[in-house]
């Protein structure tokens, strides 16, 4: 489901509905680990033009060795900076639930950039029958990538995962009746997928509003990133199997349609150079994630150049 703008000019009404309401419009949960580098400039953008408890904003620091907590409550002091032992996203997501006040609730990764107009449109989504998640467009952010990290997101701009009702990826939300098909948060790593399974792409919105992330500067960067990508999949896919019953039946759109993909490359001549590079990448992902499975190791591989937006040395 997408929606065109949902907010024209109804901030001021959002405003005034807030102050009348005397509560916040919405939950906002910011699971962050090691993210000092970034935490800042993700609670100043989204909440830059909120009015004073207008969101209610809970961020779960877990299992931290540098000043995140700190860093996060000097840019927004009024938001709840809960620190906890366990360095793990699931962790930190079921202890953003426990304290956050209201719904819809909101979950926005630490080095994501939204504004506050497009936090309060996703919001409003919600209200949309049927609606049970949304999220907003994801723009993914070349400039400090090299060529070739360039060259595999040109291609993966063509995939079905970018092009259907994709929710996840660093944002999404949820209203209390799709809370309650997430709530349990089982330990997996893609969380995002885990989340984008459990709507049918009718109970899906995708808001006239976008949010920004950094790409990975370069391939072995996006190679990383890519690996516990398809460790994810492979996790989730394991689960799925055996809790078939939870998941909406219909038809699956979990991932990229490899046909599909092919054929949109072949019609466009200008990405077959960039298609190899995509190709490269995935295969050289599924190695590492294999290898990592067979030997047990799990590999926490976060890609650690998205967390600098200095020019690509």
């Amino acid at each position: 489901m997408r929606l065109g703008p949902i907010l024209s000019g109804a901030d001021e009404g959002l405003q005034v509905a807030t102050l009348i309401r005397m509560r916040p419009l919405a939950s906002v949960v910011i699971p962050a680990h090691n993210e000092a580098s970034v935490i800042e400039r993700c609670l100043t953008t989204m909440l830059a033009n909120a009015l004073p408890g207008e969101f209610d904003v809970v961020v779960v620091v877990n299992g931290s060795t540098d000043a995140t907590a700190e860093v996060a409550r000097r840019a927004a002091p009024d938001a709840i900076v809960e620190q906890i032992p366990e360095a793990s996203k699931i962790a930190a997501l079921r202890s953003g639930d426990k304290i956050a006040k209201t719904f819809p609730r909101v979950y926005v990764d630490a080095d994501v950039e939204m504004d506050t107009a497009s936090l309060r449109t996703l919001v409003a989504a919600l209200d949309v029958p049927d609606a049970r998640a949304a999220s907003a467009r994801m723009v993914v952010d070349t400039s400090a990538s090299n060529r070739w990290s360039r060259a595999y997101f040109r291609v993966w701009e063509m995939t079905d995962y970018r092009r259907n009702a994709m929710i996840g990826s660093g944002v999404y939300s949820v209203n209390s009746e799709g809370h309650r098909r997430i709530a349990d948060w089982p330990m997996l790593i893609a969380d995002d997928l885990f989340v984008q399974e459990s709507f049918a792409l009718g109970e899906r919105v995708v808001v006239d509003a976008e949010f920004s992330v950094l790409a990975p500067r370069t391939l072995r960067d996006q190679v990383r990133r890519m690996t516990r990508w398809r460790q994810g999949n492979n996790e989730f896919g394991v689960f799925r199997a055996a809790n078939a019953g939870r998941f909406p039946e219909g038809p699956r759109d979990s991932g990229s349609s490899v046909r599909a993909l092919v054929r949109r490359v072949a019609r466009t001549p200008t990405r077959w150079a960039d298609f190899a590079v995509y190709v490269g990448v995935y295969l050289a992902a599924g190695i590492a994630a294999r290898n990592d499975g067979r030997s047990g190791r799990g590999t926490w591989r976060r890609d650690e150049s998205t967390r600098d937006r200095s020019p690509e040395r």
